[in-house]
């Protein structure tokens, strides 16, 4: 056992008259590298009513003071090159504080236990301090490379063997804030964390196995199944960072966990890699599950997080099921080779950030149940053997911003159901029936910006579902009519522009069909014409035939790029990366032909058919690139420091209908219900051409662009809006809007390039 503490010597070791610093806790309340604590600055309880957010795992941020010295042309760096470093001035002092962990723990512990680090500061270049060579954690440390596997005790602090079938079947580690190490190959009994604070990390390359010990969850997690680690409901803050390779059950299980992080860590084998019962607050961060019939599942619970997560399965299972609860949050996760990728259901408030599915052969992503209030940001769902994304059940107040469908054996992207649901930002294409459908009770719905191309039967499918508001729609080259407005689909309005072709543009048909406002003949038999009332603009006859970047023929990420560059279509079976990709508009899809909008491209790929990569973005020549204003005529330039571009100003905007209608303020028809062009108590009112920035504390973070946010440039009809991080690109100045549906006060960010 090693244990360790912070702060120098008191003599200067270095032998000259550089300053000795002293290493401390960033936050004192936090000295142990498994120590939580609240925002606020009190102790973060684990209470169930936290979430994730309101924490902060400061235990491994440390921090040092410069006495005397200013922050000028000051630089800090640790030798082991493991976290990121900021100088803020405080009174006459310099201080040095650590930000954020590059790593994990993993990276800063050796079979010895802590490894020793040193702080270097330097200004203009020049070390001017430095602290001396030392462990910066107190946790002690307890290597179990040769720790017995015995009833009762075992000789390693904190280490119980626990009998189960008259076999040890697992080992409980239960001494509070100790970090347990493996630092080679080895096969144990289930590993029980046990006790708050606790970390349990393999070293290096070592990989843990299972004995194969029946029924080793039981106690405590409540399994009558094998698994190879545990998390008990009494290990609070607990910290798991591991690499498993066994074919088990189960390889991690978390029972009623609370700020649980199971982080950097890989899963091989088992029949489900982590599950996750109740409990607050658990994270699965930098993770990767392969070979599993089932990749992480939360079942209740509230506020658990996956975050850079990706499941790679044996072609059945759930990739990602969330099953009750509330408030999870699913971000920058991907999943292949499953039957379903991700399924929430019954779970409400869930948010879902660049979630990217491949290869599912029933739904690529699928919201349903009970799950109202979902907000739902950069989804992919590519090559799905059903739907590519389907939200559907009884949830509500749905809002979808920013999604790419494509190749799906069905539908792309469709809205069964849920009632005043808003969607943006969608790009369906080579799906087998609908780019974008609203289906059978879908009412109140609010859709723009989308491009829906080469789809088997509509771009834009709307049936059954009425008093919807429809904006900035482009629909091209698709089978039948490029959208249609189809029986018991009542009281619709199309604002803006709905562009598209070759063949009829819009068709409005079916019983019950009445009153749509995108009609204009007697006949409701057609779409069309320019209505200046509801500033709609109908233009047909266009095509995006050869006018995206189209066939991919050299990627330096994807693992097949000698097959893209020959031009050589490959075999479902034949594809082992499906989801690395120079972009995130790069996927794998039928390729009977080498021309993307060919009809032949339609559908999933699977065997034995040929498949190849395709790249959905938009070529410069394409008539819905830079025409999101009018999509008649191109966007005036943005320019940085200038006035923004029309399309962006804030008077170009469109809304939600949710709540009530607003009584008494002259608009509307006073039923209290929340229709199009009233004002109403839970209304969302946003920029039809720009998205809100994500995570950058400002703002409600559910992607529409409203008032007082900072917002990003959409130039584009769809999903593709450009490439580079917008908060390098320039920035324009916002001309607010005025009027009931104005928006005001938006910084306006855009994409480096197009």
């Amino acid at each position: 056992m090693i244990a360790t503490g912070c702060g120098r010597l008191g003599f200067d070791p270095y032998g000259d008259d550089t300053p000795v610093l002293t290493i401390e806790p960033r936050y004192p309340a936090a000295p142990g590298f498994t120590d939580w604590i609240a925002r606020d600055g009190a102790a973060c309880s684990g209470d169930s009513t936290l979430a994730r957010r309101d924490c902060i795992h400061g235990g491994p941020l440390r921090r040092a003071v410069l006495a005397d010295a200013s922050c000028s042309d000051v630089a800090a760096h640790d030798v082991l090159d493991q976290f990121l470093w900021e100088c803020t001035e405080s009174g006459a002092d310099a201080v040095l504080i650590a930000t954020e962990l590059r790593g994990s723990a993993r990276d800063l512990l050796d079979a010895s236990g802590w490894r020793s680090n040193r702080l270097e500061v330097t200004r203009a270049g020049n070390v001017i301090a430095q602290s001396e060579d030392l462990a910066w954690w107190p946790n002690a440390v307890v290597a179990l490379d040769s720790v017995a596997v015995v009833e009762g005790a075992t000789g390693a602090p904190g280490v119980t063997g626990i009998v189960g079938d008259g076999t040890v079947i697992a080992l409980e580690l239960g001494a509070a804030g100790t970090i347990y190490t493996l630092d080679g190959d080895r096969a144990l009994p289930s590993i029980m964390v046990a006790a708050a604070g606790t970390a349990f990390v393999t070293l290096g390359s070592a990989t843990l196995a299972h004995t194969g010990a029946s029924n080793s969850c039981v106690r405590d997690a409540g399994l009558d199944a094998p698994c190879v680690i545990a998390t008990t409901p009494a290990a609070r803050f607990a910290l798991v960072s591991v690499t498993i390779q066994a074919a088990t059950a189960y390889g991690i299980v978390a029972s009623e966990p609370t700020f649980v992080t199971i982080s950097a860590s890989a899963i091989t084998g088992p029949s489900n890699g982590i599950a996750i019962t109740n409990g607050t607050a658990t994270a699965v961060a930098a993770t990767s599950l392969r070979d599993v019939g089932a990749g992480v599942t939360i079942t209740g619970g509230r506020g658990h997080v996956l975050d850079t997560v990706r499941v790679i399965g044996r072609g059945s299972g759930t990739g990602v099921l969330v099953t009750g609860g509330m408030r999870h949050d699913l971000r920058r996760t991907s999943v292949t080779g499953m039957t379903t990728s991700v399924r929430v259901t019954d779970s409400p408030e869930v948010r879902l950030h660049d979630v990217e599915s491949a290869n599912a052969r029933s739904v690529g992503i699928h919201i349903g149940g009970a799950s109202p209030d979902a907000v739902l940001t950069d989804l992919v769902s590519t090559n799905s053997g059903l739907q590519g994304i389907l939200v559907d059940g009884t949830a509500h107040n749905v809002t979808l911003v920013g999604a790419l469908a494509a190749n799906s054996f069905d539908e792309g992207i469709t809205l069964w159901g849920v009632t005043r649901a808003t969607a943006t930002h969608l790009t369906g294409i080579a799906n087998e029936q609908f780019g974008v459908n609203t289906y059978l009770g879908a009412h109140y719905a609010s859709v723009s910006q989308v491009n829906a191309a080469n789809n088997g039967a509509y771009g834009l499918f709307v049936r059954g579902s009425s008093f919807g508001l429809y904006s900035q729609i482009a629909v091209t080259n698709n089978a039948f009519q490029q959208a249609r407005v189809y029986q018991n689909s009542d009281f619709n309005t199309f604002t803006h522009s709905l562009a598209g072709g070759p063949g009829t543009l819009c068709l409005v048909d079916g019983g019950g069909v009445d009153n749509n406002s995108v009609v204009t003949d007697d006949s409701l038999s057609a779409c069309g014409g320019d209505d200046p009332a509801l500033d709609f603009r109908a233009t047909s006859g266009l095509t995006q035939a050869d006018q995206f970047a189209g066939l991919v023929i050299a990627d330096a990420t994807n693992a097949h790029q000698a097959a893209l560059a020959a031009m050589q279509p490959l075999t479902a079976t034949a594809i082992t990366d499906w989801l690395d990709f120079d972009h995130p508009l790069r996927f794998w899809g039928t390729g009977q032909s080498t021309t993307f909008l060919d009809a032949s491209n339609r559908l999933d790929c699977v065997d034995p058919e040929p498949c190849r990569a395709w790249d959905a973005r938009l070529l410069a020549t394409n008539p819905f690139r830079g025409a999101s204003g009018t999509g008649r005529t191109a966007n005036e330039p943005f320019v940085d420091g200038m006035p923004c571009p029309a399309a962006v100003h804030g008077d170009q905007t469109t809304h939600d209908l949710r709540g009530s209608e607003v009584a008494g303020d002259g608009v509307g028809d006073e039923d209290s219900v929340c229709e199009v062009f009233e004002k109403c108590t839970d209304q969302s009112i946003f920029l039809l051409n720009a998205r809100e920035l994500l995570e950058d504390e400002v703002g409600d973070d559910d992607g529409l662009c409203e008032s007082n946010e900072t917002c990003v440039y959409s130039p584009n009809f769809g999903y593709y809006q450009g490439t580079g991080d917008p908060r390098t690109g320039p920035r324009c100045t916002f001309v607010d809007g005025t009027g009931a549906f104005a928006v005001t006060g938006v910084k306006m960010l855009a994409h480096p390039s197009e």
